[in-house]
């Protein structure tokens, strides 16, 4: 007990009807008092603190206010330290910090005691009656000081909720800009792909052709949510639109809320023009945007004419929303597997 705080503690010695047990701390003698037939749970009571020969503290002489009033001076540690505490029941009369008992002053019979500010003792006597459940017990001075104390802990719980409201604030604003980035990075990225230059290759097995966008790896998963076809390849340079060797075709079909190969089959390269069987049209120029259609977030391609929709469509998009210019409206078409059905008036039959 108390050798966190470096206190030694002697043994407790019988004295005639008391027990007698010293605690040495920091350059002070604490005598506690135990008397032979207290209760099991018992604990020794501080009587005196002395330095030296010099007697700092007793409390039978020193406070003969307890007397007759089941009053009790007791001992505790707190926040790397003793303090003597006086309580009569659940009132907490009076804290005393032993480190500064030499700093103690009577002045007609009241006690004084120096060294730390007095915010410091009444913070003190707020904590060991929250530690021992007291009703601590305050004079005017002390009220004068737990005034400006609640007023500083107010001004200071303001300013953390101002400060945290700020952090919360710029926290969230930078989740939206870093959202943002990655939902354009995210539409860039699946700009490029739909963009590729379609390749073709022949399937090893019927020597059949396939013809779809050159994806290298796992970089079909970043594609938008529809149909796509699709040639895997071992490189894709995006600034000169060459692809490597082929590996395998497959179909991209919606499955939740993404895409999943199907009808994965494996490919060789095309060596021969006559082997090549395959739409000439270029890549039609277009931008991804976000729209919602039918109560539904969708990707939506941007162009600028209704030409341009259908030179989407001979060049492979399926299963996409375009925007473009038609008579000088903005309209919203769906390229599906047969037409264009232009949402915003009516269906069009790309083959008339």
């Amino acid at each position: 007990m108390y050798k966190s705080i470096g206190a030694t503690v002697s043994p407790a010695v019988k004295v005639g009807k008391v027990y007698v047990q010293d605690i040495l701390w920091r350059g002070m003698k604490i005598t506690t008092l135990l008397p032979e037939n207290a209760p099991a749970h018992g604990e020794f009571l501080p009587g005196s603190v002395m330095k030296g020969m010099d007697q700092l503290w007793r409390f039978q002489s020193q406070h003969p206010e307890y007397r007759g009033r089941n009053g009790l001076a007791k001992l505790t540690e707190m926040n790397g330290e003793l303090f003597i505490y006086l309580h009569r029941g659940k009132n907490l009369d009076t804290v005393i910090p032993v480190a500064d008992m030499e700093k103690l002053q009577w002045v007609s019979s009241e006690l004084f005691i120096g060294g730390r500010k007095r915010s410091e003792l009444v913070k003190a006597k707020r904590a060991i009656a929250e530690k021992f459940d007291f009703i601590p017990q305050w004079n005017e001075v002390d009220m004068e000081v737990i005034t400006r104390l609640e007023e500083a802990e107010k001004e200071a719980r303001q300013r953390q909720l101002l400060a945290e409201r700020v952090a919360r604030e710029e926290a969230e604003a930078e989740a939206r800009a870093a959202e943002e980035e990655a939902r354009i990075k995210k539409s860039q990225i699946r700009a490029e792909l739909l963009s590729r230059k379609r390749v073709t290759a022949l399937t090893v097995e019927s020597n059949s052709y396939r013809h779809g966008i050159p994806v290298v790896g796992d970089e079909w998963k970043r594609l938008p949510l529809g149909v796509h076809f699709c040639i895997s390849v071992t490189s894709y340079d995006t600034e000169t639109g060459t692809a490597g060797d082929v590996v395998e075709a497959f179909k991209l079909v919606p499955k939740g809320a993404q895409n999943e190969r199907k009808l994965v089959t494996a490919v060789r390269k095309v060596t021969s023009v006559a082997q090549l069987v395959q739409p000439t049209s270029p890549s039609p120029r277009f931008t991804i945007t976000s729209m919602v259609i039918n109560g539904e977030e969708e990707d939506v391609l941007c162009v600028e004419t209704f030409d341009d929709v259908k030179a989407l469509r001979v060049f492979g998009i399926r299963e996409k929303f375009v925007r473009c210019m038609r008579d000088g409206k903005t309209h919203i078409c769906f390229i599906d597997k047969k037409d264009i059905i232009d949402v915003s008036m009516k269906k069009v039959n790309v083959a008339a």
